[in-house]
C-alpha cells in the first residue's frame, strides 16, 4: 500500500551486526537501520566529549568579585549584628507586649525581664473581674446610692445609660451579670463568694465548676472558647512558682480607664458621703476586690498583671 519496506518472514534469525558494535535502530517492519552516523561518537559529526559547546570559557568574570564583595559584607554585617545586638532575640519567647525573657534591655525601654526564663500565664484581671464588676455598679443598691452621690441629673442619666437600667441608644436591652443584687447584704454575700473564688488560691478549684458562685460564667462553652483574653502572657523564673511561701503584693481591682464603668467605680470609691450604704459598698470593694499578686522579684510587672 505504497510502503518500500518488506518484513521478513516469522522464524528469521536475528542477524550477527545486532552483536556489532555499531549502534543500530529497527526500521518499522522490523529490520536494522544504521545509525552510526547520529551518535555522538568522539571524533565524529556529533562529538560531546568537551561538551555541548566547542569553544568552552568564563563568562561574565565582573560578576565573582560582585559576589565575593557580598559574601564579606554578609560577614560584616554579622559580626556587627552579634557584637552590638543579643543573639537571644533569635530563640527566647516573648511576653504580651514583646519583651524577651531572660533579657534585661528590651525595645522602648521596656522591663527588665533578666532572670525571668519561662513564659507563663497570669490571670487577666481586668476579664475576669468584669462580670463581677458589672454586677456589683450596675445592681439596684448600687443605683440607689449614685443618684444619692451624683451632683447632676445629667450625670444621673449617663450612669443609667451606661448600665442599661433606662432605655438608651447604647442599649438593646437590660444587662444580665448574674442577678440583680437589691440590697446592701445581697452586694456583700454575693460579689464576696464570686469573688474569693478569684482572689483565693484555695477556692480557685471551685471556679470553673457549674455549681460554685461564678459557675454560669467560667463553666460554660462560651468561656472555653475565649479562654486566651483570660490570660497574661508574662516572663516568670518558674513555671510554678510556690505562692503560699511568697509574699504578695496588694493590688485593689479597679476597671480600665477606657472603661465606661470606670468613673462609675471611682465614684464610689472616692466618696466621702456620710451614707452608710456607700460605706458599705466601699467596704465591698476594698476587701472583695484586692488581689495577693507575686512579688517584684517573680512578676516584674504591673501587680495587676502578677
Amino acid at each position: 500500500s505504497g510502503s518500500s519496506c518488506a518484513c521478513a518472514p516469522r522464524g528469521t534469525a536475528p542477524s550477527s551486526r545486532a552483536l556489532d558494535e555499531t549502534p543500530v535502530a529497527m526500521d518499522c517492519c522490523g529490520g536494522e537501520k544504521d545509525e552510526s552516523a547520529n551518535t555522538f561518537q568522539k571524533g565524529g559529526e556529533n562529538d560531546l566529549s568537551n561538551g555541548p559547546a566547542q569553544n568552552r570559557g568564563c563568562t561574565d568574570i565582573v560578576c565573582i568579585p560582585i559576589f565575593i564583595l557580598a559574601q564579606v559584607m554578609f560577614i560584616v554585617v554579622t559580626v556587627i549584628g552579634m557584637a552590638d545586638g543579643n543573639q537571644e532575640k533569635l530563640y527566647r519567647p516573648r511576653d504580651y507586649q514583646g519583651g524577651y525573657c531572660s533579657v534585661a534591655k528590651n525595645w522602648n525601654n521596656g522591663t527588665n525581664l533578666a532572670g525571668q526564663t519561662k513564659l507563663s500565664y497570669t490571670m487577666n484581671v481586668s476579664s475576669f473581674v468584669d462580670s463581677v464588676m458589672k454586677q456589683t455598679i450596675c445592681s439596684s443598691q448600687a443605683s440607689e446610692v449614685m443618684m444619692d452621690i451624683l451632683p447632676t441629673q445629667a450625670a444621673k442619666d449617663e450612669y443609667r445609660c451606661d448600665c442599661c437600667r433606662t432605655p438608651c441608644k447604647k442599649c438593646d436591652g437590660a444587662y444580665d451579670f448574674g442577678g440583680d443584687l437589691a440590697s446592701a447584704a445581697a452586694i456583700t454575700e454575693v460579689v464576696t463568694a464570686r469573688m474569693a473564688e478569684l482572689t483565693d488560691p484555695d477556692k480557685a478549684k471551685e471556679l470553673f465548676s457549674p455549681a460554685s458562685a461564678n459557675g454560669q460564667t467560667f463553666s460554660t462553652e462560651k468561656f472555653w472558647s475565649e479562654v486566651t483574653k483570660y490570660f497574661n502572657m508574662v516572663c516568670l523564673p518558674s513555671c510554678q512558682p510556690n505562692i503560699k511561701t511568697l509574699t504578695p503584693r496588694p493590688y485593689t481591682f479597679s476597671p480600665s480607664r477606657d472603661s465606661v464603668f470606670y468613673k462609675h467605680w471611682n465614684t464610689i470609691v472616692d466618696s466621702v458621703a456620710n451614707n452608710s450604704d456607700v460605706q458599705s459598698l466601699q467596704d465591698v470593694i476594698q476587701s472583695a476586690f484586692t488581689f495577693g499578686a507575686l512579688p517584684v522579684s517573680v512578676c516584674p510587672y504591673h501587680p495587676s498583671l502578677c
